[in-house]
């Protein structure tokens, strides 16, 4: 059985470094749903080389009215390992994208993924796993997601 679980956090944060997220606070932000299990894959989704999955973000700006930007960030360097093989899913398996047509892989560092001006709004983050029936074991994989907001 291949199960995938993502946490995903939402952190908000503000100031400017460089065009990134840094770390003053300016408002709040939420990831809906907060946890996402992607269950065991399909054998669609292994032919495809990929299971897709969303959340919605919801941001609310102290600043209403001024530019911001959403940064994402994982917190582990891999996906994890799978239990009596000597497997470690990459973290590289897992991209992100806002429009489903231009993914980008995701990292430990900070990524920026889009800059806005306006009040609360929600944006749709999809994400989707690399699958391989060569390389991928049997287990239970995941991370933890965080969006930054900066100003």
């Amino acid at each position: 059985m291949k199960a995938f679980l993502f946490a995903l956090a939402a952190c908000v944060f503000a100031g400017r470094l460089h065009a990134q997220c840094a770390t003053t606070s300016i408002g709040s932000a939420s990831m809906s749903p907060a946890s996402v299990t992607v269950s065991t894959p399909t054998i669609t989704q292994f032919d495809a080389g990929f299971a897709t999955f969303s959340v919605t973000l919801t941001i609310t700006p102290s600043n209403s009215g001024k530019k911001y930007d959403v940064c994402l960030l994982a917190t582990t360097p891999t996906l994890g390992t799978a239990t009596g093989v000597a497997y470690t899913k990459p973290l590289s398996d897992l991209q992100f994208s806002l429009d489903q047509t231009t993914w980008t892989t995701i990292s430990t560092s900070q990524q920026l993924i889009a800059s806005r001006t306006s009040a609360a709004q929600s944006i749709v983050l999809y994400f989707r796993v690399a699958l391989a029936y060569a390389l991928d074991a049997a287990g239970n994989y995941g991370t933890s997601v965080t969006a930054r907001i900066s100003s």
